[in-house]
């Protein structure tokens, strides 16, 4: 998981369900060291963490995503809390700096 979507879990336990555009405002006024992310891409890195079979967040649907209540999930707690691995619940492949992980293999 990276640093930015591990953020926005602390936002959420922070601040309670908030819509993803305040969650966007927190993260970059606030939270994230060097800002950098543009408001798509934000919601590009929102995506994995609420549409994985077991989601570290819950988004409500309906209207634009800025608007949409965000709220973060019991596993996204127990994750954000070191009492929970992300990868042992989100299994597909994913590339790092072209490197190949793989969550079900050793390093």
């Amino acid at each position: 998981m990276s640093l930015t979507q591990r953020l926005v879990l602390r936002i959420l336990v922070a601040h309670g369900e908030l819509p993803a555009g305040r969650v966007f405002g927190h993260l970059m006024m606030r939270y994230e060291p060097l800002p950098y992310l543009g408001n798509l891409m934000f919601h590009a890195l929102l995506q994995p963490l609420i549409n994985a079979p077991h989601p570290l967040l819950y988004e409500q649907p309906g209207g634009e995503w800025q608007q949409r209540l965000l709220r973060i999930t019991a596993l996204g707690e127990t994750v954000l809390h070191g009492q929970g691995h992300w990868l042992d619940h989100q299994p597909p492949d994913r590339w790092v700096g072209g490197v190949n992980i793989v969550a079900d293999q050793s390093p």
